[in-house]
């Protein structure tokens, strides 16, 4: 597999990763890699610790369920994240900190590292589902059994369709 590092070396003239890196499949390792090498998924990182006070942790625990959401949301290559997240940056800073600032989610300390791959799969859910198919996708994908998924899915529409308004004006 060629390696995902991100230095000026191996960045073309607009930031993006080398064309070989477009054809790396996600999956564990190559997903792990990304997250701890990619300056986007760093940058993003480093904007919501700021905006929500809370402090990004490395955690390998959440790679598989990234890996398994990208995928079933039709995002089958690093490159795809790195385009996708480069995009739309802004709305998932802005989305990730709605969430951990006024939402359900765990009143925590801690963010997982890579923590714009997993909202840019909801998303991209979003953007393709109708509220009940959101749910279903939240249900198979949910972080918390122990919570009311269909509640969770709501209040994430919620926030991102508040996000969506806000920066549309």
């Amino acid at each position: 597999m060629p390696s995902i590092r991100r230095n000026k070396s191996s960045q073309n003239a607009k930031g993006r990763i080398p064309p070989t890196i477009d054809i790396v499949a996600v999956e564990k390792r190559s997903l792990a890699e990304f997250i701890k090498e990619s300056d986007i998924v760093h940058l993003i990182d480093a904007r919501v610790a700021k905006a929500t006070k809370l402090r990004v942790v490395s955690s390998d625990t959440f790679i598989e369920t990234y890996a398994a959401r990208l995928i079933d949301v039709g995002i089958r290559t690093i490159g795809e994240i790195d385009q996708l997240l480069r995009q739309r940056s802004e709305v998932l800073v802005t989305f990730v900190t709605r969430w951990f600032l006024g939402s359900i989610s765990n009143k925590q300390s801690l963010i997982p590292e890579g923590i714009g791959i997993s909202f840019l799969c909801w998303a991209i859910a979003l953007d393709r589902a109708n509220s009940r198919e959101f749910v279903e996708y939240v249900k198979k994908h949910g972080f918390n059994k122990e919570r009311d998924l269909r509640e969770v899915a709501r209040s994430l529409e919620r926030a991102y369709n508040e996000v969506n308004e806000f920066l549309a004006h």
